[in-house]
């Protein structure tokens, strides 16, 4: 379905004009995947190059057709918001629509976000939880909260007490607070703050060096530079803390490029990474 709504997206984008520089790069962009497709190079695909040549119509079916076949399924939220990001591509670039609304009706970008989530960290949590119960744990943009759901649980004990001390829910914008705090009502110790990671965390009125966990899914690669980025994490690590870090890497999908490309968190990279946020898993 990704790649069938890449290849219509970029038929109907052609030669829409537009004012916000990222909707230029994210039209640009398409011509990668629709370049594999037509070379039978486009990963975990056996028809790309049909879905490639195949009509607008033919294609446009097709992406109906999978829409209609995740229903109930796992994977709906993400055919959901492939299926939105298609549907109003054109829309985006008229300034009719706007790419971050449009995901987050009726918390579909959270549903993904929670369907995307899928490492299973809970043991290490557990483990860590045991040996510093009064951890003071920072989880770095942390947005609609899809990867609190799973950390929280993972720190209470069988006798349901927490095994932290304090939880720092961060994110560059308080806008996800409201949400986040209803939907974490049961737990206690739970502190919110604005933290911008891209600038120096301590001038932004955090300690030094105060974090034993930091956690962060999927945040890090929205930054200019991911050197810097990584440098001001480490500032407010513990000597002796942790930092689990979880990012996509989706060399054989372009699906996620499609649905978060049209927002302009996706190209703030200034540091190399030009078609897309993410680096190799070897870097």
């Amino acid at each position: 379905m990704g790649l069938a709504c890449i290849i219509e997206s970029r038929h109907q984008l052609a030669g829409l004009e537009t004012t916000q520089w990222h909707l230029v790069k994210f039209r640009d962009w398409m011509d990668i995947p629709y370049a594999e497709a037509v070379e039978g190079r486009y990963p975990h695909v056996p028809n790309c190059v049909e879905i490639a040549t195949m009509s607008s119509e033919e294609r446009q079916k097709l992406i109906r057709d999978y829409l209609a076949a995740s229903k109930g399924t796992e994977a709906e939220a993400v055919a959901i918001s492939l299926y939105r990001i298609f549907n109003n591509s054109v829309r985006f670039f008229t300034g009719e629509a706007d790419p971050l609304e449009v995901l987050m009706a009726d918390n579909i970008l959270m549903r993904m976000y929670d369907f995307t989530n899928n490492a299973d960290h809970l043991h290490f949590l557990t483990l860590l939880g045991h040996k510093k119960p009064t951890m003071r744990v920072l989880e770095i943009g942390a947005g609609t909260g899809g990867t609190t759901a799973t950390i929280l649980p993972a720190l209470r004990s069988d006798q349901g007490e927490r095994m932290y001390g304090t939880y720092v829910y961060s994110d560059i914008s308080a806008g996800f607070f409201m949400g986040a705090k209803e939907r974490f009502r049961d737990y206690h110790a739970i502190e919110y703050s604005v933290l911008d990671i891209t600038q120096d965390p301590i001038s932004q009125g955090f300690e030094e060096g105060s974090f034993d966990l930091i956690m962060s899914s999927n945040c890090l690669h929205a930054t200019p530079d991911l050197a810097k980025t990584l440098s001001n994490v480490r500032k407010l690590l513990h000597p002796e803390g942790r930092l689990f870090l979880m990012e996509l890497s989706p060399e054989s999908s372009k699906s996620v490029n499609y649905i978060m490309g049209p927002l302009v968190g996706w190209w703030l990279s200034e540091d190399g990474r030009e078609n897309e946020p993410y680096v190799s898993a070897g870097i």
